[in-house]
């Protein structure tokens, strides 16, 4: 019997597709073929291995100039919602999203840079498919962290609109620093397995001649974790950082419009204090719809890997586009919406 295993996705990602459409099997000549790698999933070039490289090339230059703005307009953020914190619950969960926005911002150039560098054979060793590695990691670390804080923060924004005085009064420091600290561990909890799921490890090239296997001198291969524990709660998994922001998105985001509808038609009984939150609604509002739109892309392409069985590189750079202009456009629509924050830049 042959002596057969699944290379985790990482691997595969950097394979080169056979042209005939066949899956992707690396099979040793030696030891009477007894060693056998193979692909679940293939990565392939959606214009072709003749436009798809220069296409990749151009949109990570795009994208070097969107996430290197993005990093900055996130600075600006944190450095002048410090400055309007003044106890407020809500500028305190936008500093956090601003920190989530720039990891997502720096560390998608970080995952595309030597990402290309691995796969136009530039370079191969250990650091490169380390780096590659961890900055997705993170990358992704920081993609749930904004989405999961733009839901809490949709969730305080109905509060303070339909209660306004029970809410304020409810809400104490103590208990919005446990609800922070829960909902910040259910992020990390989430992205753990990128951590424990995959480790490097020094390639056999020689078994392999000739084929692109033997062009990488070390390699991903999945932990005890990835194969004992993780195959079994990966759907779960999938759902809950994938899947389940779209609904939540579009639920939480539908009864803040509904609230904001409310308030707005008995406008002339609000206080000044109550009509700042209203605006302050309003204007998260449009950023939380931004971030459903950018997010269901990521989705889409979930379902055509699943459905085709294909990594398309051209798809997977501009996610990374994507959710850097998500996290970059924050600092535009406060400029645009709050006083304040004008004043203090």
């Amino acid at each position: 019997m042959p002596n057969e295993t699944i290379l985790p996705l990482w691997a595969c990602y950097f394979f080169e597709a056979p042209d005939n459409g066949e899956d992707l099997i690396f099979v040793s000549p030696y030891e009477n073929n007894e060693t056998v790698y193979k692909c679940i999933l293939k990565s392939e070039y959606l214009f072709g291995k003749k436009d798809g490289p220069l296409l990749n090339l151009i949109l990570g230059v795009i994208l070097g100039i969107i996430g290197t703005i993005g990093a900055l307009a996130n600075c600006a953020n944190i450095v002048v919602l410090k400055q309007l914190t003044k106890n407020s619950n809500l500028y305190l969960l936008l500093i956090l999203l601003a920190l989530f926005d720039f990891v997502v911002c720096t560390f998608s150039i970080s995952t595309t840079v030597f990402g290309q560098l691995v796969l136009n054979d530039v370079y191969r060793g250990w650091f490169a498919l380390k780096a590659v590695q961890v900055s997705n990691a993170v990358f992704a670390l920081g993609r749930t962290g904004s989405v999961y804080i733009t839901i809490l923060i949709t969730i305080e924004r109905i509060l303070v609109v339909s209660y306004p005085l029970h809410f304020k009064t409810w809400m104490t420091s103590t208990r919005v620093r446990i609800i922070l600290g829960l909902w910040l561990l259910f992020i990390v909890i989430i992205n753990s397995p990128l951590w424990l799921n995959n480790v490097l490890v020094e390639n056999e090239t020689w078994k392999f001649p000739g084929t692109e296997m033997s062009k990488f001198p070390y390699i991903f291969s999945d932990t005890t974790f990835a194969t004992e524990i993780y195959s079994k709660i990966l759907p779960w998994d999938t759902v809950i950082d994938s899947l389940l922001p779209i609904p939540l998105l579009l639920m939480m985001n539908g009864i803040l419009y509904y609230a904001i509808h409310k308030c707005t038609k008995r406008r002339e009984q609000l206080t000044r204090s109550q009509t700042k939150e209203v605006n302050a609604a309003k204007m998260f509002a449009t950023l939380a719809t931004i971030l459903f739109a950018f997010h269901s892309f990521g989705v889409a392409h979930l379902f055509i890997t699943q459905a085709t069985g294909v990594f398309y590189h051209e798809l997977i750079f501009m996610i990374y586009m994507a959710m850097a202009i998500n996290s970059c456009v924050n600092f535009f629509i406060y400029y645009a919406t709050i006083k304040y924050f004008r004043e203090k830049f």
